[in-house]
């Protein structure tokens, strides 16, 4: 698959996601998200029980001129107003060279 058909099959997935809140001091981007918890087989290593797996595009995080990609320890607001904390960052969602997609596990 190219380049653009990876991003297409991510964007049409993002369709069912939520809004959510990308906060760092006090800047915040808001960006399509999706979420999900992990299976009991997926908690190893740092991933913990009552973590979220998000999904974010990386188009829409610099569309929102965010400075960089999300890091460790910022924060995500989701619709209901929970706060959750970035943990990890996996922003090797890429092809070509091209990063398209962030993975992100956070806690809260």
């Amino acid at each position: 698959m190219s380049v653009a058909q990876w991003q297409a099959a991510y964007r049409r997935e993002m369709k069912n996601g939520e809004l959510v809140t990308l906060k760092r001091g006090a800047t915040e981007a808001t960006v399509r998200a999706k979420i999900s918890g992990y299976a009991p087989s997926e908690l190893v290593g740092d991933i913990m029980q009552g973590d979220r797996h998000i999904i974010m595009l990386a188009e829409d995080v610099t569309a929102e001129e965010w400075p960089d990609h999300p890091k460790r320890k910022d924060s995500i607001i989701l619709s209901s107003g929970q706060k959750l904390t970035i943990e990890i960052v996996d922003e090797a969602t890429a092809r070509q060279g091209e990063t398209f997609a962030y993975h992100i596990t956070a806690r809260g």
